[in-house]
């Protein structure tokens, strides 16, 4: 099992960068926050970083050992009017963070995708085949850049990258008000622990998981919600009434992700 003694976390000061941190922490592993943004609590120390500026990122990282990659802009571009800036921000951080992990010889990345890449928003229409499922606008394309650097990447200096496609932290929702997805969500401690599982791993190459909770964000069957979005959709047999839709079977069988937080436990509930 690798051992690191000081992992930096890029876009520590987010909501789920904090979660990463204190998961690092419990684990007995030294962590360094590097953001453009200030903390609200100073778990670990920070380090202020333009992640669009190489030089800063390479200064930045010097004195590290592994990187788990979090910074983004969390929200999806909606039109053409927005959408430069973060792909611009997205593909260049990334960019940086990846080659300044090369030049300083780092030999783990761990980083967040977005489940918008192998899947599809509620708010475009179905595709005629899977395969034009993904991609979709700047943010996803950006995204997808992600996975292109990190395969091309470990090819030419044998980086380790382990990439999630993480679906964001929500509470509850109703399928006629939220236009994301209604199929699953990723409760930020278990990707904060999912985040340390694939530090800790053996796993080599250019990996993608799919981190999400086992169950949905609503109370509705799933084949309820299908009837209102997809009635067309078909179930794979077998599939429990709230079982998430964004399968994460490889994370549990090569990382040992189980995931334990569910907001149907936070309130006490054991069933729909």
């Amino acid at each position: 099992m690798p051992t690191f003694k000081h992992v930096a976390v890029t876009g520590g000061s987010g909501s789920a960068g904090q979660f990463v941190i204190n998961a690092l922490l419990e684990s007995n592993i030294d962590a360094v926050n590097l953001d453009s943004s200030e903390p609200a609590s100073h778990l670990c120390p920070y380090r202020k970083v333009d992640i669009t500026d190489y030089h800063q990122v390479f200064d930045a990282l010097e004195d590290c050992d592994a990187i788990i990659h979090l910074a983004t802009n969390p929200e999806p571009d909606i039109n053409f009017d927005d959408v430069s800036d973060p792909f611009r921000i997205h593909t260049l951080g990334c960019f940086n963070v990846f080659n300044a992990a090369a030049a300083l010889n780092i030999r783990k990345v761990v980083w967040v995708s977005s489940e918008k890449v192998p899947t599809i928003r509620i708010d475009q229409q179905t595709p005629k085949y899977l395969s034009n499922a993904s991609a979709q606008n700047g943010y996803d394309l950006s995204k997808r850049v992600y996975e292109n650097l990190a395969e091309q990447m470990h090819t030419l200096y044998g980086i380790d990258f382990i990439g999630f496609h993480a679906t964001p932290n929500y509470c509850s929702s109703a399928t006629t008000t939220r236009k994301s997805n209604p199929w699953a969500y990723t409760d930020a401690h278990n990707a904060a622990h999912a985040a340390v599982l694939a530090l800790k791993g053996n796993i080599t190459g250019s990996e993608d998981f799919i981190m999400a909770a086992n169950n949905t964000i609503m109370r509705r069957t799933d084949r309820k919600k299908l009837d209102v979005i997809y009635p067309e959709g078909v179930l794979c047999e077998g599939t429990n009434d709230d079982e998430s839709l964004a399968k994460n079977t490889k994370a549990k069988k090569i990382l040992g992700f189980e995931p334990k937080h569910s907001w149907r436990s936070v309130l006490g509930m054991t069933k729909n």
